[in-house]
């Protein structure tokens, strides 16, 4: 839960900084928060589309306590991208004062001799993403990712081979 604490909160401050940056570039205009929700309004609902998913798909773990953080994280995305493109704006009317307009920033040459390689690659990692995520398994047991050898792992397992007496019981 502290992950998805650490996450959920993140991505609402990121797209608070996202709103905030591009609305710097157009300070000075009289139009500036209509412009600045239009150019970042498509790229914040993407954005919290995505994260959203991806919470969403903790759904359909056998791990009630997972599925149900992913249920509330997954609609807490949509509830950061409503407050970001309305009580943010709202109380940048009100509180931001005026403010120099900042010049774009320049866009790396790196990337744009090297785009269709990146593409290429990000294409790549998709495909094998997708043709891997069947096979992907969710193991929640925590006995599982402790060294086998170990002596009170297989005390744990000689106890839990033993019949009667559920390791996981309460008597």
């Amino acid at each position: 839960s502290v992950a998805f604490a650490v996450l959920f909160i993140g991505l609402g401050v990121d797209f608070s900084i996202h709103y905030c940056l591009r609305f710097c570039e157009y300070a000075g205009a009289d139009d500036a928060l209509p412009r600045t929700a239009v150019a970042v309004g498509g790229s914040l609902a993407i954005g919290a589309t995505c994260a959203a998913i991806g919470f969403l798909s903790f759904l359909p773990t056998d791990y009630k306590g997972l599925g149900e953080l992913g249920l509330i994280s997954g609609g807490g995305m949509v509830i950061a991208f409503f407050m970001n493109m309305t009580l943010l704006p709202a109380m940048l009317a009100l509180f931001a004062g005026p403010t120099a307009p900042q010049s774009p920033p320049r866009r790396d040459p790196l990337a744009r001799r090297f785009n269709r390689q990146i593409l290429v690659g990000a294409a790549f990692c998709a495909v094998l993403a997708a043709t891997t995520a069947p096979s992907a398994r969710f193991d929640f047991n925590p006995m599982n990712l402790k060294d086998p050898a170990s002596e009170s792992v297989a005390a744990f397992h000689d106890l839990a081979h033993d019949g009667d007496s559920g390791v996981y019981a309460i008597d």
